[in-house]
């Protein structure tokens, strides 16, 4: 898919590589608060580009950049994309 088209049908966070993980959630809309975006990523509840969010982890990274873009999603029909600066 090509995320410029994504942009158009998903929430958008802009963030950079380091960022904290919860607020770019909770901006993206698929939580509503810190402590469910904690409780989905010790659940292993989120994945970022297909592979598994997990436990412990609280910042995007340099393996999360695919051409400026991220695909967040929580289970199988919500999901975000994060545009790198």
């Amino acid at each position: 898919e090509n995320f410029k088209d994504l942009e158009a049908e998903l929430p958008v966070s802009e963030n950079n590589i380091g960022d904290d993980i919860i607020p770019v959630l909770i901006t993206g809309g698929l939580v509503t608060s810190n402590s469910e975006a904690r409780r989905l990523i010790n659940e292993n509840g989120l994945s970022i580009n297909g592979r598994k969010l997990y436990s412990g982890r609280s910042t995007l990274e340099h393996t999360d950049n695919i051409k400026g873009y991220a695909v967040v999603r929580k289970g199988k029909n919500n999901q975000m994309l994060v545009k790198f600066k």
